[in-house]
């Protein structure tokens, strides 16, 4: 069965590098890309993603929040990576991290988001 990746990122110009790097590196996944949390947040439980990538500031509901609202609604622990501009100290002010995400600031390069994901689906 492929493994499911959900990308949420509102800005179309990162989606569509972030999709391309992502489908790239997990060619044989089945990526769903959506713009916001709050809509991410209605599609996941039924989605059931392996990996989770998220921005955090987003329209609706950031990152953050969406990742806290929908990880206790999943039958899997899926692999997190949020992404953001801000600095890991300035994250902290929406919030925690779940336990199980990984961060990386903004921009994201290939080799970056490669290395991030590199024991994700390790046979």
């Amino acid at each position: 069965m492929a493994k499911r990746i959900l990308l949420v990122e509102d800005d179309p110009i990162h989606q569509l590098l972030l999709s391309d790097m992502v489908t790239s590196l997990f060619p044989d996944a089945l990526l769903q890309i959506v713009p916001d949390g709050f809509n991410a947040l209605t599609m996941a439980p039924e989605f059931q993603p392996d990996a989770i990538i998220t921005d955090v500031m987003m329209p609706q509901t950031d990152g953050l929040s969406f990742l806290h609202a929908l990880l206790p609604l999943l039958t899997s622990n899926p692999h997190v990576l949020v992404l953001t501009s801000y600095s890991r100290v300035r994250l902290q002010r929406f919030g925690s991290l779940p336990d199980q995400a990984q961060f990386l600031q903004k921009p994201v390069s290939f080799e970056a988001l490669k290395q991030a994901t590199a024991d994700w689906f390790a046979a």
